[in-house]
């Protein structure tokens, strides 16, 4: 396996990668994180979105709380799929050449 580091991605990068799954992916890292500040208190709910692609070509959404504005992080694991590997693979091109 090549030597991967984790990237920042725009959530452009994000449906890109995901297509029609983007709505959902975002509901999920938006709604359905916790809140250590909150604990339980406050529906969640994830503001600022930045996203990371990981080593594995995971994104990791991170964010502050609507409410305390308290640190947020929700881990998506996007699989093995070769059709996500392939956009995460030209993502990953993209953003060396810029460099």
């Amino acid at each position: 396996m090549e030597n991967r580091k984790a990237l920042p991605i725009t959530l452009e990068d994000v449906e890109f990668i995901v297509k029609d799954q983007f709505e959902m992916i975002i509901d999920l890292a938006k709604y359905n994180s916790f809140c250590m500040g909150c604990m339980g208190k406050n529906e969640p709910e994830m503001l600022d979105l930045k996203v990371v692609l990981n080593e594995m070509d995971d994104l990791i959404f991170q964010g502050k709380c609507r409410y305390c504005n308290g640190k947020m992080k929700r881990y998506i694991e996007l699989g093995e799929s070769k059709e996500y590997h392939m956009r995460t693979q030209l993502i990953r091109e993209s953003k060396q050449n810029k460099n």
